[in-house]
């Protein structure tokens, strides 16, 4: 049986087991002169051929330089990311914690929605008075509103009058400009009328085209005029960079480009399919179809628009010359079917191009080229925008916005503008959009708003709430897993003396004590860098603590590469069973290291020695309390590892006898014999066998994928 005694004891009665590792002359493991000369303690230097050699596991600068690679990972990686990971394995752990312990939620989720209740019913309250002074200064101001929308009302109606009726003049404005804009095609056709004879007009037309300009008195005479005989382009006035619309049949879509043109029409386009032309061939644009409906209807028909090279848009302006041809007034035959030219229009017959009743024959086209910005000037539209007029006029057919004045609101009054075979859009409204109530009428009672805080407040309350609950969680949280923390350092009996800041220990009649390191450690851990060492040592120690959960033995501590377990602590049970567990787990670590294997690939050989006699455990130390055993008990265990050979477990004889005393199962005791044992003198010892132990071990395949 166990009793407590007093930790002065410890000191005076048990001295601390000699953790130095000296093997036996006789161990071969240890007989190298490497093996030995590594195992000596650090300060253990000697001269070698005029060299001082050290401990080459402990060099400093290879161990550095193993973990510097580390320290930079670190030093990369960003406090955000640090923080986040940090944070995600603390929550981690507190939903396993709740999940094992759900009832410590308890006391932190009452306290919480309690808060939040109160919290929200104040914020409520508060609200409430804030919104009934509201509603008495909002019906005091309810006469004012009326009286200040009914005038807006006024003003709003007012500017919408003025507005439309600012629309329907610039349409007309609009529709006045294209007339004037027209006027100099209507002259070219009197030019054409009087003789129209295309010789005649081919040698005069620059000097007709000029008197025709200054009579019109177009501003700024940016204007472009041209004479197409039979919708064939002749002339444009000023001629300018209209040399590749020369000689383009406007009524013929598969008209070819010559050569010599290429260059001046932009290479021209595709032709049609309907054409039969090879693929490679390139035609002129067709304007077939909007020439062909000028001479049909015998009106001014607008083209485009189209893109100007200095920018903006401009319309082409084509108008039909038809010229009477059933009398000849000089008498020579002038008005035949082609007026001198040596071709007719293209694919253009009786009626459309020739009517025998009246006598009208299609003698050609007068075109123009208005750009829209032209066609603006001449409406005069600029001093609609000095009364703060926005306008917008849209191409419908495009879809496009053909020029945009001013800041115009998004309701608009619209008006068409037909301008003879086009439609556009006229939109206009006051400069910066239209005048808006600045309040509301105020045919109702207005009713006070619900305070802009107020919700804002809620959230930020129900956050806090959350947020202390939270931290009130983890506070128990913490609290279970520090106390799991002790609970998996110290043995449970341990944590009242430790809570209360009391001294423990107690002491053992009988218990048996396991030690085990591995052979030929400090050579291995020479070739291997620190981190390998660390993953070998991690990865076979979780090995041997499945083995001793399995077996019911305390695992004491691990210093380096030694393993130290015991039986029959810290709940003290009979000599018998201590021991048997202690062998069994003995037993198993050696068939167990007998089948592993690291994730280097490197297999290892383990020594286990165990001795059994009386112990003393004490919790030791104020930063880090470590359940320790103290006694002889401990350190001639130490010394039957020592002295133990690779793969093999070997006993002192009061754990011989104990085992030997067990009815139920029979161990392979073979005697080793008498040796001298460091610090003890001569001991008869024994060997622990079981060849046959363990056929499979599939702890293994647990280490193996951690």
């Amino acid at each position: 049986m166990s009793k407590l005694i007093s930790p002065a004891l410890l000191w005076a009665g048990a001295p601390r087991p000699n953790r130095t590792r000296e093997a036996s002359t006789a161990n071969s493991d240890r007989s190298s002169n490497n093996c030995s000369e590594i195992d000596k303690p650090i300060s253990s230097k000697k001269k070698q051929d005029g060299k001082q050699v050290s401990r080459l596991w402990l060099d400093k600068g290879r161990f550095w330089d193993q973990i510097q690679p580390l320290d930079e990972e670190l030093e990369n990686a960003s406090c955000l990311s640090r923080s986040v990971e940090n944070a995600w394995w603390e929550l981690k752990a507190a939903k396993q914690v709740l999940k094992e312990h759900p009832k410590i939620a308890i006391a932190p989720t009452t306290s919480t929605i309690v808060f939040l209740v109160v919290a929200l019913i104040g914020v409520f309250v508060v609200a409430h008075s804030t919104e009934t002074s509201e509603q008495e200064q909002l019906d005091e101001e309810l006469a004012l509103s009326q009286l200040l929308y009914a005038k807006e009302e006024i003003i709003i109606q007012d500017e919408y009058l003025r507005t439309k009726a600012s629309t329907d003049e610039m349409a007309t404005a609009l529709v006045d400009g294209l007339e004037r804009a027209y006027a100099p095609l209507k002259m070219l056709e009197l030019y054409v009328r009087q003789n129209p004879v295309y010789p005649y007009i081919e040698d005069n037309f620059p000097a007709i085209a000029a008197d025709v300009m200054d009579v019109a008195d177009l501003p700024g005479k940016a204007y472009t005029l041209g004479i197409a005989p039979f919708a064939v382009v002749a002339d444009k006035y000023p001629f300018g960079n209209n040399a590749g619309a020369i000689g383009h049949d406007n009524l013929n879509h598969c008209q070819v480009v010559p050569d010599e043109k290429m260059e001046a029409t932009n290479n021209g386009t595709d032709c049609s399919p309907e054409c039969g032309l090879p693929s490679e061939t390139r035609c002129y644009p067709s304007r077939r179809a909007i020439t062909y409906l000028s001479v049909e209807t015998r009106m001014l028909t607008l083209d485009g628009p189209v893109t100007l090279v200095q920018g903006g848009y401009a319309f082409i302006m084509r108008h039909p010359i038809f010229v009477n041809v059933s009398a000849d007034p000089f008498g020579v035959g002038q008005y035949n079917e082609t007026f001198g030219r040596s071709y007719a229009a293209h694919n253009c017959t009786a009626p459309v191009c020739y009517n025998e009743t009246s006598g009208l024959r299609y003698w050609g086209q007068a075109d123009s080229l208005l750009s829209f910005q032209r066609w603006l000037d001449l409406a005069q539209l600029d001093l609609f925008t000095q009364n703060k007029i926005a306008y917008r006029i849209i191409d419908p057919v495009k879809d496009m916005v053909l020029t945009s004045v001013g800041s115009i609101s998004n309701e608009p009054i619209t008006k068409n503008i037909i301008a003879y075979n086009r439609v556009l859009k006229l939109e206009t409204s006051p400069d910066g959009g239209w005048m808006e109530h600045s309040t509301a009428y105020g045919s109702e009672v207005a009713n006070a708003e619900t305070p802009v805080w107020r919700d804002p407040l809620l959230v930020s309350v129900a956050i806090i709430a959350l947020y202390l609950g939270a931290i009130l969680t983890m506070m128990v949280v913490n609290k279970r897993r520090h106390k799991k923390l002790l609970q998996s350092m110290l043995p449970t009996k341990t944590l009242p003396y430790i809570e209360r800041g009391r001294n423990f220990c107690e002491q053992f009649s009988t218990i048996t004590v396991l030690f085990s390191d591995i052979v030929s450690y400090t050579s291995m851990a020479a070739e291997m860098s620190p981190l390998e060492v660390v993953n070998m040592l991690n990865e076979l120690y979780f090995l041997y603590d499945k083995l001793a959960e399995k077996h019911g033995v305390y695992k004491v501590e691990t210093i380096g590469d030694a393993f130290m377990c015991a039986g029959g602590v810290p709940d003290e049970c009979s000599p018998l069973e201590g021991a048997c567990a202690i062998a069994d787990m003995g037993l198993d670590m050696i068939e167990a290291t007998r089948s592993f294997v690291t994730s280097g690939g490197l297999k290892i050989q383990i020594r286990v020695g165990m001795h059994s006699g009386p112990a003393v455990a004490a919790v030791v130390g104020l930063k880090m309390p470590h359940y320790c055993l103290f006694g002889d008990t401990v350190n001639t265990a130490s010394r039957m590892e020592s002295n133990s050979e690779a793969m093999r477990v070997h006993l002192s004889g009061s754990t011989h006898a104990i085992l030997q005393a067990n009815e139920t199962k029979k161990y392979n005791l073979t005697p080793r014999g008498e040796m001298n044992i460091k610090g003890k003198g001569k001991m008869y010892t024994y060997w622990l066998d079981s060849p046959d132990h363990l056929q499979s071990f599939p702890l293994l395949q647990e280490s193996a994928a951690i």
